[in-house]
């Protein structure tokens, strides 16, 4: 089941070979999407992978014009009832410690997916949903302060997201984080 993630990431990358609009790019965001969602039916959605796969599913869907679509795969990464917080909710469960490295991808993938909401919003000049996010990601990290994750400790992509939003609804912080 691993070859249906890379081809999910691979058809994704494909389509950005060729320009918004062509056949190629619509075709190969299409096929990413069709492994996306075998993945899904075959394995379900309850891993890291799965996670992964949402968040070019999400993606996929937006750059084809299918927003709500693709909000809801990247909600369903950071939703607290469905998404990656889970992981650690089992783990602790379980009186397990998740290996550092694994709490990074994951602190990532997590990072990712608010920042592209964020630039989807910011593009749609929604600012105030990429103000709101700024709050969700802080709660999402409030839960994962005893790994050693702090909120406010968000990834760069998304900072520069928050500080456009910011900047464009007259927030002076917004340039110190641009």
């Amino acid at each position: 089941y691993q070859s249906l993630f890379f081809l999910v990431q691979t058809y994704y990358a494909w389509a950005h070979l060729y320009a918004p609009g062509e056949f190629n790019r619509t075709d190969y965001l299409n096929q990413s999407i069709e492994k996306a969602t075998e993945y899904v039916w075959e394995v379900g959605t309850d891993s890291f992978v799965a996670y992964n796969i949402y968040y070019y599913d999400g993606l996929a869907h937006l750059e084809l014009g299918k927003e709500q679509d693709g909000f809801d795969r990247l909600d369903f990464i950071v939703n607290p009832e469905t998404g990656i917080a889970n992981i650690f909710k089992w783990n602790e469960e379980q009186g397990t410690v998740m290996p550092e490295f694994a709490v990074r991808e994951m602190k990532s993938l997590v990072e990712q997916t608010y920042a592209a909401l964020g630039e989807f919003y910011n593009r749609q000049g929604q600012y105030d949903r990429t103000l709101e996010f700024a709050t969700q990601l802080d709660e999402f990290y409030s839960t994962w302060q005893k790994i050693g994750v702090e909120p406010g400790d968000w990834g760069d992509q998304f900072q520069l997201e928050l500080g456009m939003a910011r900047f464009r609804t007259g927030d002076g912080t917004g340039k110190k984080l641009l």
